[in-house]
């Protein structure tokens, strides 16, 4: 078994990011619903790619968070434009920060992965293994 790369390494911990984030806005007095999500989503997501090597579920799980900032922007604006409560304005902008770092870490990632897939591949067909 091969060890993680240092671009999945940067998936992982964006992924911790964006959960201690959560929890950042919801010590600050932000709205406490989404955080035991986000917090078991990417613990979980983070966990799996551990565990497996293989950047897709961390991938999938940051396009996933970033849809809220997306079809949900309301929020996100609100919380980014009041830098009076100073917590909830640092827990969203590192939330946000951390998201987009996952997206393109794994995004990253997920190409390296399938280029040493493909390598690997060809190597054993080269050798007559496959």
């Amino acid at each position: 078994m091969r060890a993680m790369t240092t671009k999945t390494w940067a998936l992982v911990i964006s992924l911790l990011g964006i959960g201690a984030a959560s929890i950042v806005k919801a010590f600050a007095g932000a709205d406490f619903i989404g955080v035991p999500v986000i917090l078991t989503v990417t613990l979980a997501a983070s966990g799996a790619v551990i565990w497996t090597r293989k950047p897709t579920i961390g991938l999938i799980v940051a396009a996933w968070l970033s849809l809220a900032w997306v079809f949900m922007p309301s929020s996100t604006i609100d919380h980014l434009r009041d830098p009076a409560s100073v917590g909830i304005f640092v827990g969203a902008l590192a939330q946000l920060v951390a998201n987009a770092a996952a997206l393109v870490s794994g995004a990253v990632a997920e190409r390296e992965y399938r280029r040493r897939l493909q390598s690997d591949r060809r190597q054993q067909t080269e050798r007559g293994v496959a």
